[in-house]
């Protein structure tokens, strides 16, 4: 049954898990999260990833607005080592039931010079480590 994520302490987690009949690995011991980790060949300065949200704010033609600048360098300010970033609905490179959609634009669309998220990596200023999966 659905229930909502309504636990305020790890203790309450941990109880919840008991009651399910599961065993949830626990530390209270969070230094791992901030310690670098290499991934191949690049040094990622923490543990900590902030992942991408449909906000719903891109320009009508798909490219980055102003509230994506934003929110992308709110992200950037926040201090986590990985910072995972999407692609904007509505960008000609977009296209939702392909598994790598800035390889099939849509047809008779234009497609930009470059891929939008460049863009965005400029404005957040940049990490060491861009991939485009």
């Amino acid at each position: 049954m659905h229930e909502r994520f309504r636990y305020g302490t790890g203790n309450d987690l941990l109880q919840k898990a008991k009651e399910l009949g599961l065993e949830l690995p626990w530390s209270d011991d969070l230094s791992p999260l901030f310690q670098p980790y290499n991934l191949d060949g690049n040094k990622i300065p923490n543990r900590l990833a902030v992942q991408p949200m449909e906000a719903h704010d891109s320009e009508n033609d798909g490219s980055p607005s102003e509230l994506t600048r934003r929110r992308y360098l709110r992200y950037a300010s926040g201090g986590s080592g990985i910072k995972l970033l999407n692609i904007a609905m509505g960008s000609p490179y977009h296209n939702p039931h392909v598994s790598r959609p800035y390889d099939t634009p849509v047809p008779g669309s234009k497609v930009p010079g470059e891929h939008p998220l460049r863009g965005v990596m400029r404005m957040i200023n940049g990490t060491a480590l861009v991939r485009w999966y």
